[in-house]
Formats: structure tokens, sequence, C-alpha cells
């Protein structure tokens, strides 16, 4: 599985244990529902932009979301 499918992966079981739906999830993050759904099906990368909004307005520490992925 590629790293980009395993992130996507990860996102979306962090968003579920969250119980939150895609929509709550980008809303909180303060990023487009659309560009989050895209990034959770693997269909595009998120910027390091987008990265640091989800992970600062969900108090998630970027370098453990990543270490998740090895």
């Amino acid at each position: 599985m590629n790293k980009n499918i395993k992130f996507s992966n990860l996102l979306r079981e962090v968003r579920v244990n969250k119980g939150l739906s895609q929509e709550e999830f980008a809303d909180i993050a303060k990023i487009n529902e659309k560009n989050y759904g895209r990034i959770e099906r693997g269909e595009s990368s998120p910027t390091i932009k987008i990265l640091f909004k989800i992970c600062d307005n969900h108090n998630i520490i970027l370098s453990k979301l990543f270490e998740s992925l090895e």
C-alpha cells in the first residue's frame, strides 16, 4: 500500500475515532470539506498548510501522525 493511501486511511481512522463526519472534521480544522474528502479518499495530497490546520485544530502532533505511517 502506498504512503498516500496509508495516510488517508490514518486520517479517516483519527476522524472516526473522534466520532466526527467528514464535514465536522473539516469544519473544526477550518478547511474545505470537499478538499478534505479528496484527501481522505487518497485522491489528493494535503499541503503542509492543510496538515498544520488539521493537526493544530484537532490537537494532533504532526510528528506522531507521521510515525504512525511506519
